[in-house]
């Protein structure tokens, strides 16, 4: 009979032990890229369940497993600007479609890193001078307001800020 706790013991502490640890960030980079660029989101930097669910096998309905969508995630700290409107001259926050990657719906993220950038304000491009928009943030989207020549072709989405 002493078999039997001996044996659920080593059943219970085979079960925890085989259940992957989920939270920090160094689990999440064991698979997925690391924040390289100098300036990095603080939740990200603290770790990846901020904002997304860490098990693979949960489905939250919405990309990269997010926890919600991503406007929902960004006001959680950033809220004075839901009331104030965007600081570029109240800049709407959201939209049905990005002007530039349209399957996609215009939010924070369009414009901004959640994780890391090579910019201070983590912008997701390089509006640079050596870039065609010549250091203008709003040409990417605004291109035919400002510019009398081709639109030139969309920076791929996670080139600049990761």
């Amino acid at each position: 009979m002493k078999i039997f706790p001996v044996i659920f013991c080593l059943i219970a502490g085979f079960g925890f032990w085989s259940q992957a640890s989920y939270g920090s960030a160094e689990d999440c980079t064991k698979c997925h890229e690391q924040l390289e660029n100098p300036f990095k989101h603080g939740p990200a930097s603290d770790g990846c369940t901020f904002c997304h669910n860490p098990d693979h096998s949960v489905n939250t309905g919405r990309p990269m497993r997010l926890l919600e969508e991503p406007n929902k995630l960004c006001l959680m700290c950033h809220d004075g600007i839901a009331q104030e409107g965007h600081p570029v001259q109240g800049h709407p926050l959201s939209g049905p479609k990005d002007p530039v990657y349209p399957r996609r719906k215009f939010s924070c993220v369009s414009c901004h890193s959640p994780h890391s950038s090579q910019s201070r304000k983590l912008f997701r491009y390089d509006f640079s001078m050596n870039t065609p928009y010549k250091g203008s943030i709003c040409a990417l989207c605004h291109w035919k307001m400002l510019n009398n020549t081709p639109k030139p072709p969309p920076p791929p989405w996670s080139d600049y800020g990761r």
